[in-house]
């Protein structure tokens, strides 16, 4: 885990280790104290170059000043356009103030966004829509409701941003790009679309995700402390490899 568990330098934490961790407690520790990763397979190359390719595309819309149409046409984006490119790019952190001490360890929250929408809300004030790519096989899958860790994922977007003093929408949106066909003359060309899965990110929807990361973070800094692995999970199959 990267950081000291300082107030300057804390650990980091992250939506997607909170999702390990929920997955198999034992198989997070010994990654994290033991230092023995589950095995892993290789990346989804086709998935990041799309993911690479869109985020340079939503850069070229921004600075034109418009929404793509296929965006504009969804109705959660209603009178909303791209968000300031800044929040896209690197890491955003929880607030301080919302950094989890156990036993004076810290430990920070932080994630990277795949895309943000902005409005001015009926106050005045911009009022942020949290969203993020996902690519799927098909229409089929893109129609499936989201799977619970990406809705865990954009809670938690949703939830950083409201400590840093945002405005956050209570709906979140996945946008799940999926391939289609379209023959032109003799040639194929790979076609994709895409659907809206409305997520809720509303406050109360976060409360129990905070008590999931504070038991993550005091089982890892009790773990670390005495330097000891959990046992062996019976229900994960990847614990059943260990030594």
């Amino acid at each position: 885990m990267q950081g000291r568990g300082t107030q300057d330098k804390p650990f980091k934490i992250s939506p997607s280790m909170l999702g390990r961790f929920l997955d198999c407690s034992s198989c997070f520790i010994n990654q994290h104290v033991g230092g023995v990763k589950r095995p892993s397979g290789p990346m989804a190359m086709i998935a990041g170059g799309l993911d690479r390719t869109l985020r340079r595309t939503m850069e070229a819309h921004h600075a034109a000043g418009n929404m793509p149409a296929d965006f504009a046409a969804v109705p959660e984006l209603a009178g909303f356009e791209l968000a300031p490119r800044e929040f896209v790019k690197g890491y955003q952190k929880i607030h301080p103030s919302q950094y989890i001490d156990v036993n004076g360890s810290i430990f920070m929250l932080h994630g990277e966004l795949d895309e943000l929408f902005v409005r001015k809300n009926k106050d005045g004030v911009d009022e942020f829509l949290v969203a993020d790519y996902k690519s799927k096989y098909g229409v089929d899958a893109a129609q499936k409701d989201p799977h619970p860790a990406f809705v865990r994922q954009l809670r938690l977007y949703a939830h950083i941003l409201r400590s840093q003093g945002h405005v956050v929408h209570d709906t979140a949106l996945l946008l799940n790009y999926y391939p289609t066909e379209l023959s032109v003359v003799n040639e194929v060309h790979p076609v994709l679309q895409f659907l809206a899965d409305p997520v809720d990110v509303a406050p109360s929807t976060i409360i129990p995700l905070l008590t999931d990361l504070r038991s993550m973070a005091s089982t890892f800094e009790a773990q670390n402390a005495s330097g000891t692995l959990l046992a062996k999970n019976p229900d994960c199959n990847w614990c059943g490899y260990r030594a």
